[in-house]
């Protein structure tokens, strides 16, 4: 028995000749409730002036190392060219929170971290307020596309890791 999380997968498998059942995906669940760009702003403690920018780098410490430099500069140079850029960057895991908070400052970038613990309830919130994200690929990009957050996804990986891709695959 095959459970589809998307219609199309279950169609496809279904016309395969499988035996398919369509669940829906268990993302859907969570973006039902989600507040109102209003209502994000007031919690987030933001006017309707400041633009917010997500920056979502890492759910890995490897990701923190490749990826934030590259999101904190490309966050600089629009606050450059827009002073109304706010910057906020959920942090994944406890040990990320103080690395997240020396990052904003050595790249120059005005904004906050919100901490570990408090991210699964401010979600939504960061979600309805959003204007754009920059982001590392992953799952955060589906969740990011189902609450209509504009974004840019990118990925970066060691030398070796590269050279290995290129090269050897």
């Amino acid at each position: 028995k095959i459970l589809a999380i998307f219609e199309e997968e279950a169609k496809f498998y279904s016309n395969k000749g499988g035996n398919v059942k369509f669940v829906g995906h268990p993302m859907l669940d969570f973006y039902r409730n989600i507040p109102s760009r209003e209502e994000a702003l007031k919690k987030l403690g933001l006017t309707s002036e400041q633009k917010l920018l997500l920056i979502i780098p890492a759910s890995r410490k490897q990701e923190l190392k490749y990826i934030l430099p590259t999101l904190l500069q490309a966050a600089n140079l629009l606050q450059k060219k827009d002073p109304s850029i706010t910057v906020l960057i959920p942090s994944g895991l406890k040990e990320f929170d103080a690395k997240l908070t020396h990052a904003l400052k050595e790249y120059g970038v005005v904004g906050r971290v919100i901490l570990s613990n408090e991210v699964d309830n401010i979600k939504p919130f960061l979600f309805s307020a959003a204007h754009l994200a920059l982001a590392k690929s992953g799952t955060i990009n589906m969740e990011l596309a189902l609450n209509s957050v504009p974004q840019v996804v990118g990925y970066k990986v060691s030398r070796f890791t590269a050279f290995f891709a290129r090269y050897l695959l």
